[in-house]
């Protein structure tokens, strides 16, 4: 069974200055049991949203995963981060050799928490790590839908 990764239109990605990688007018970003990404169209499909970057993350103040700002770009900026602990989470769906690098210019560290049920570096599932003010973490994934690694 496959799964979603996200929707595109053929529309918002037509001045990329990277080429189509399959043929959709709209269509759905999905992977296979195979862990290849499979475009589910009728069409030319482009790369999804989430190859950009957010520059203007607040993360969820008073921390926490369930309510942590969700991440949706490959390169996010985390602008505002008030009090030590405050949050932002990694995306349910991904496959192995995703690429998140948050960066964070905010006033206090950032706890980068996995989706529910997932984990970072092999520690216990849901364990958050942290981004200190003024650096970068770069995470990887190495099992589907379940595992990030620290680079």
């Amino acid at each position: 069974m496959a799964k979603i990764y996200g929707e595109c239109k053929k529309a918002q990605y037509e001045n990329l200055a990277c080429p189509p990688i399959a043929v959709a007018e709209t269509g759905r970003f999905m992977r296979s049991t195979a862990d290849q990404i499979n475009y589910y169209t009728d069409g030319v499909a482009y790369f999804p949203e989430n190859e950009r970057t957010e520059n203007t993350i607040t993360a969820f103040a008073t921390g926490g995963q369930v309510n942590a700002y969700q991440l949706s770009y490959l390169t996010s900026i985390i602008t505002v981060c008030a009090t030590a602990g405050d949050s932002i989470k990694l995306p349910e769906l991904f496959y192995p050799g995703t690429t998140y690098t948050i960066i964070n210019q905010g006033a206090e560290y950032a706890d980068i928490f996995p989706f529910l049920g997932t984990n970072i570096n092999a520690m216990a599932v849901n364990l958050a790590v942290q981004v200190l003010p003024g650096h970068t973490v770069v995470l990887r994934a190495t099992v589907a839908d379940t595992t990030w690694q620290t680079l």
